[in-house]
């Protein structure tokens, strides 16, 4: 069956259950299919978020990112193993939601977010880089919702 992901980094949010159940038809739906659901996720890029901001389930595309929270089916695994064979390890990890999209599986996302990262500390992958955004910015930015509607270290 599907399972869980997640980074050290990531904080869920304080009404996760309820979200979770919310989401359950979506995950369902994305992991029955060969694919990956995020439960957390981040776009960058505005225009790459739906028009519609009332669904619960989001199709990721070629912008989606974030690897602090995933839940994989066995098929959607295999596919980002072979990600990283064709890219020989050179691309992020959350550079393969595309490939495993045009290899056939989906990748769903849920509206709104169950886990979010906590983006409060300096990058362990970017060391030196200063973030541009703000604790408050990135959570914005991403849709996430306030900081303060999150658990903190669990």
């Amino acid at each position: 069956g599907p399972f869980l992901v997640l980074e050290d980094d990531f904080l869920i949010h304080k009404r996760a259950c309820e979200r979770f159940v919310s989401h359950l038809a979506c995950m369902n739906q994305a992991t029955a299919a060969g694919g990956i659901f995020l439960p957390g996720y981040t776009i960058w890029h505005k225009h790459y978020w739906p028009r519609d901001k009332s669904l619960a389930c989001i199709d990721a595309t070629e912008k989606t990112g974030g690897t602090f929270s995933m839940i994989y089916s066995r098929q959607a695994a295999l596919r980002a193993l072979k990600f990283f064979e064709v890219t020989n390890f050179t691309r992020p990890i959350d550079h393969m939601y595309d490939f495993v999209i045009q290899m056939g599986s989906p990748v769903q996302m849920a509206s709104p977010v169950i886990f979010a990262a906590d983006v409060g500390h300096k990058s362990l992958t970017k060391e030196g880089e200063k973030s541009k955004f703000s604790v408050r910015e990135r959570h914005s930015l991403h849709r996430w919702g306030p900081r303060r509607d999150f658990y903190f270290r669990i």
